[in-house]
């Protein structure tokens, strides 16, 4: 599917070098749900270890937000992907200053600490190019850029009058990977078959998981194709066609 849907989006054209931060962010998405796709692939194939497959369709459903609100958000389509570079960039570097604040103590060697502020120095040149390209003055962010809180934008859709069944599954696949990733899915394992190792899930939650995780990555590349090449949507809806049945699926 990867190389299928890279080769229709000409994603080793010289045209579609990015120029725009709309088309760099599309792109950096674009590698994030890839990644995941092919290491929620890999997990299905150890079954101890599938269960981490949640965390990766997460992120997955995460990214479809970003490229959703990045294509139908308000305002102007540049300016959202700078809230998103500007967004991104800060977290970045508050986190990286959290870690360094919590190495100050002796018994940190120098050349960590040393590690460290370079990764800070580094993370605030990103942020401070991010201000600038951003301007200030945005009523979308409040020049506080666009972070991880995708919550309310899925819900959002999938509650509108004019909410698609890739709207409904994208939030409970949300919804559901987001409750596994904190460890709050008491069930999980209770509920797995006990034929083989006390990890494995049962065969309907993988197959569950795999659907998902198709629904996902075709979802966000509806977008990245939106975005980059919208000629490609139609070699998208044609690998739907394939793969996935018309009905709903819960995560």
């Amino acid at each position: 599917i990867v190389v299928r849907l890279e080769r229709a989006l000409g994603a080793r054209e010289p045209s579609t070098v990015a120029l725009g931060a709309s088309d760099r962010v599309a792109r950096g998405l674009s590698f994030g749900l890839n990644s995941r796709a092919l290491a929620v692939g890999a997990l299905l194939d150890v079954p101890e270890a599938a269960a981490g497959a949640y965390d990766c369709i997460r992120s997955m459903a995460e990214a479809c937000a970003h490229l959703a609100w990045l294509h139908d958000g308000p305002g102007d389509r540049e300016q959202r992907a700078r809230c998103l570079e500007l967004g991104h960039a800060r977290v970045d570097a508050e986190n990286r200053a959290k870690v360094l604040a919590t190495h100050q103590a002796a018994l940190v060697p120098n050349d960590v600490r040393a590690n460290l502020e370079s990764q800070c120095a580094d993370a605030q040149r990103v942020l401070d190019d991010a201000r600038k390209e951003h301007g200030a003055g945005c009523e979308l962010c409040n020049d506080q850029g666009r972070t991880y809180r995708v919550r309310d934008w899925l819900e959002r859709r999938a509650t509108a009058p004019s909410a698609t069944n890739d709207d409904l599954n994208l939030y409970a696949a949300w919804v559901a990977a987001s409750a596994d990733a904190h460890q709050l899915s008491p069930t999980r394992w209770w509920n797995a078959e006990r034929g083989g190792h006390e990890l494995e899930l049962s065969r309907s939650t993988l197959l569950t998981i795999a659907n998902t995780m198709v629904r996902c990555f075709l979802y966000g590349w509806s977008y990245v194709a939106a975005l980059l090449r919208p000629e490609a949507i139609s070699e998208i809806e044609s690998i739907k066609a394939e793969l996935l049945p018309t009905s709903r699926s819960t995560a």
